[in-house]
């Protein structure tokens, strides 16, 4: 009972158990779209969803840069500036949701020779998701940033609940992949609805003009977050892009399900980085030392991988079998493979949190640095499946280690003008 007195622990629990639930509900989601669509079809949604995911890197980069200031305002009680911040960041995303589309469908050719998309209709449907994707992170970084974790965690349930409703609703009128796409986007925009009412600053007081960020500074600031964020976006997603690329639509389908199911390591320890990273902010504000946090972070993410590892080497095929039928049982020998891959990504994914946290921003060299090593080295080697998860697996280790080296060098500098005292907010 000692650990859950712990604000790490304690909160991580409260995420880790709405992204269980949410978990439980996007897999309980795979299963009835697998079965819905051909696996050709399943392969090429989830490629559309990595796709969506790069398109939205910016958005995953403003969400951190909200949590950076939102932390620091609320820290300071700055109500005027904490509004005038938040507006301008709306005023932002707005612009480039508009310039996103534009550029989505000037490529649309493009991805559809490249993937070998069966039609245009699903991609454009899927540019309904991009207003949304884009403002989410914004709505999401101000819950974070306040460390409302409660809210954070029915937003974390309802995503995926929406989707599974959209799923029966395909499955009635008979839309298959158009109407799986198009009934998430509106889904989506549904869920950012609800979490931008909790996220409005009501009644703040007017801004000093003098402690809003100016643009220029929130580039400055977003610069090395949208690195980092290119960086873990395309390794977590670089797996389906290459088997997708190399192999059949039956094979990308098929392994499509196995890296579903290895994912779900960081899904559902993701929830650690989430609670570290605003914990993290605080820290170096009062510019005290935070690495007992990360360590408690990589070490309840070890432990979880273990697990999942193990019950994957002893019950992988007959979890693929469960959850997606006997067609998708070909790949299911590497199932505990893609659980030691996702499980290194999610130290990985820890660590580089960590750092988005503090000033040093050398660390994006490595990790964009595996981008360009894991599709050279697969190109150069035999094209199985079993090569690729080796090459990730040995690449995220040697990432792991150059970042626990540099963490040596982290100084408990302050990231502000000054140090601050935090009281720790309700959940």
């Amino acid at each position: 009972m000692k650990a859950f007195s712990d604000p790490l622990y304690r909160k991580s629990l409260i995420i880790m158990i709405s992204s269980l639930a949410g978990g439980a509900l996007n897999y309980l989601y795979n299963p009835f779209v697998a079965r819905l669509l051909t696996t050709a079809q399943y392969g090429e949604l989830l490629t559309m969803f990595a796709v969506l995911n790069v398109l939205t890197i910016p958005a995953n980069t403003n969400a951190i840069v909200t949590t950076q200031f939102v932390s620091r305002y609320m820290a300071t009680g700055d109500e005027g500036a904490l509004g005038g911040f938040v507006k301008k960041m709306y005023r932002q995303v707005s612009v480039i949701s508009v310039g996103l589309i534009v550029v989505f469908l000037v490529l649309m050719p493009v991805m559809l020779r490249f993937f070998h998309f069966s039609n245009h209709v699903s991609l454009l449907l899927l540019s309904i998701s991009i207003p949304a994707a884009l403002v989410s992170p914004v709505i999401l970084g101000v819950i974070q940033g306040r460390q409302q974790f409660m809210r954070l965690s029915v937003v974390n349930v309802a995503t995926p609940l929406i989707k599974i409703v959209g799923v029966f609703v395909a499955m009635v009128f008979g839309y298959r992949l158009t109407g799986v796409i198009g009934i998430l986007g509106i889904g989506s925009t549904v869920v950012a609805v609800v979490a931008f009412r909790w996220a409005r600053t009501r009644h703040s007081p007017p801004a000093d003009p003098a402690r809003i960020p100016s643009t220029r500074e929130l580039l400055d600031r977003g610069t090395y977050a949208l690195l980092a964020n290119i960086g873990l976006i395309l390794l977590l997603n670089i797996d389906l892009f290459i088997v997708k690329r190399y192999l059949s639509a039956d094979l990308a389908g098929q392994y499509g399900t196995v890296s579903l199911l290895g994912k779900a390591i960081f899904f559902f320890g993701g929830s650690l980085a989430l609670v570290l990273f605003p914990m993290v902010l605080s820290r170096h504000a009062k510019n005290e030392s935070s690495t007992s946090i990360v360590s408690k972070a990589l070490l309840a993410m070890s432990a979880i991988t273990i697990v999942a590892v193990a019950v994957f080497a002893l019950c992988g095929p007959f979890i693929v079998r469960l959850l997606f039928g006997a067609r998708y049982l070909n790949f299911s020998s590497v199932l505990w493979l893609t659980g030691m891959v996702f499980g290194l990504y999610s130290v990985m994914y820890i660590l580089v949190m960590y750092f988005l946290a503090t000033p040093v921003r050398r660390f994006v060299v490595p990790l964009l640095g595996a981008c360009v090593v894991i599709p050279l080295a697969f190109a150069l080697g035999p094209h199985t499946v079993r090569y690729l998860m080796y090459v990730m697996m040995l690449t995220f280790s040697v990432v792991i280690i150059l970042l626990l080296l540099m963490m040596k060098r982290v100084r408990t500098t302050t990231d502000f003008t000054a140090p601050i005292t935090v009281i720790e907010p309700s959940l």
